[in-house]
């Protein structure tokens, strides 16, 4: 009963959970778990609930920085490269959609608009737009803020036909000109503006967000502290690429928490730190003062002596032939499962312990 998940996880998470299974297959395996013909839990509406929420909070988030915002003098900025990246994204997400939507593919649709709004919008140009927001140039806010409130009411008309409740309240909160309609039900559908998809931006974001990410990754790997500031040192192959990561530089500090970013050609690594290979870039974070070495060392050992054993009690286990013979097939497959992911662990703990060695 369709009703046991509107209690469960409200009405718009609902509506997400079937598009998001109403794929191109006829056949749907319904994810709920049911006992006693009473569904239980569903992780897609559990998902969808979850989507919910971060966008709900973005548009908090929007609505408690709109101080000075004028909605009919305020124009959008396409000058930076965060402002052409997500102009281009919104672009190319609204052409996506109203693709899949005349091929009723409702789960790409679902998938669409869940990463433009939770990835694109929220993980990244919101991070990107604080800066802006809280400094001193009030045309540059002003311009991020109409950035900010054009783009999430578009999204939002956008998600609107999946998760209906949510969209119309938070639409009406955002500041609008006189020319909005009442409802979000008869405004208009988005159109895809194709002179704002802008490939280079786009490919430059993602270069951000790949170095971006390697740090966060090492910072997570090597337990420096969420607050603790570091130092970046990327490494180039060649002049002409260290002077494009030249150009980027400020948008990796600002996301990767970073007290600076040394950026040169071949550098050495420096010791006892973090490192990660992106094609042609080497990424270091150098760990000393930020990580008490010696515990860290002792805890990575501690670490792969157990995975150790653990991969070498998995590997006994599935060499065993009346076990593989005898064990039913989905049991095999989860053991040997389970030992892949212990041999990546190990793999991921032994490269931690050489950085900082």
């Amino acid at each position: 009963n369709p009703l046991d998940l509107v209690e469960l996880y409200g009405a718009d998470a609902t509506r997400f959970s079937l598009l998001a299974q109403a794929g191109a297959v006829q056949d749907v395996r319904f994810d709920a778990e049911i006992k006693d013909n009473v569904v239980q839990s569903s992780t897609s509406a559990e998902m969808g609930r979850n989507f919910g929420n971060k966008v709900w909070n973005a548009a908090r988030f929007v609505l408690m920085n709109m101080e000075g915002y004028d909605a009919e003098s305020a124009q959008p900025s396409r000058d930076m490269l965060p402002d052409r990246w997500i102009w281009s994204r919104l672009a190319q997400t609204v052409r996506e959609i109203d693709e899949r939507l005349q091929n009723y593919r409702f789960s790409d649709v679902i998938r669409a608009i869940y990463d433009f709004l939770w990835r694109d919008y929220c993980d990244w140009y919101l991070e990107l737009a604080k800066a802006r927001l809280h400094g001193n140039d009030a045309s540059e806010r002003a311009a991020v803020q109409k950035n900010l409130v054009y783009i999430l009411e578009t999204a939002l008309r956008l998600m609107h036909p999946i998760m209906p409740f949510i969209t119309e309240s938070l639409w009406q909160a955002l500041p609008k000109g006189a020319s909005a309609g009442e409802s979000i039900m008869v405004a208009p559908w988005p159109l895809a503006i194709l002179s704002d998809v802008d490939t280079g931006a786009e490919s430059e974001m993602a270069r951000v967000q790949e170095i971006v990410t390697a740090v966060r990754t090492i910072r997570a790997e090597m337990n420096v502290p969420p607050a603790s500031k570091v130092a970046v040192v990327i490494s180039a192959n060649s002049d002409e690429l260290a002077e494009q990561l030249r150009g980027i530089a400020e948008y990796i500090s600002l996301l990767a928490r970073a007290e600076s970013v040394e950026i040169g050609t071949h550098l050495d690594q420096p010791p006892a730190s973090g490192s990660a290979v992106l094609g042609e870039i080497e990424i270091f974070v150098p760990l000393e003062g930020l990580i008490d070495l010696e515990v860290e060392q002792g805890r990575l050992e501690k670490e792969i002596a157990k995975f150790d054993k653990l991969v070498s009690s998995l590997e006994f286990k599935l060499k065993n032939e009346k076990f593989v013979a005898n064990a039913p097939a989905e049991v095999v497959e989860r053991e040997r499962e389970r030992e892949r992911e212990y041999r990546e662990n190990l793999q991921r703990l032994r490269a931690s312990l050489e950085r900082i060695a």
